[in-house]
């Protein structure tokens, strides 16, 4: 959470929920999927506003980019004891840690979540079972 300098700062863990992605290389779509419950007697509808995205380099700077997070499913209404699926799509264009802050609303009932997704590029596991290739015919 940004301080009042513009900082990133510790979370509070009782105050959001946190969504992980892990992207193979860049320029990947990566969606999570999840659900909603309404577990009480009548309908709700919901809303997903998004609150800012912040990219922390290498250098350990943060800096502000374009948002690569998208929730699909931004809004809706969940029927009185059924579920609603919620899409989040992650289409990164750097290599750093990316972070995003969604807020999930209900304001029928006067509930407000507040949200942190957390993007992540890594490195492809490489396995190779011979201890050398031979590339002179190849090459």
């Amino acid at each position: 959470m940004r301080d009042t300098q513009g900082r990133l700062g510790a979370l509070d863990p009782l105050q959001y929920r946190v969504l992980e992605f892990k992207s193979l290389g860049t320029q990947v779509r990566n969606t999570r999927k999840f659900y909603v419950v309404n577990p009480t007697n009548q309908d709700y509808s919901f809303q997903w506003v998004f609150e800012g995205v912040s990219m922390k380099g290498s250098d350990g700077k943060t800096g502000a980019i374009p948002n690569p997070f998208r929730c699909l499913t931004s809004q809706g209404v969940v029927m009185a004891g059924r579920k609603a699926e919620i899409v989040f799509e992650f289409l990164p264009q750097f290599e750093q840690l990316t972070e995003s802050y969604w807020q999930f609303r209900i304001p029928e009932q006067d509930i407000y979540v507040s949200m942190l997704i957390v993007g992540q590029v890594v490195e492809p596991d490489v396995i190779l079972d011979r201890t050398h290739i031979n590339f002179r015919h190849m090459l």
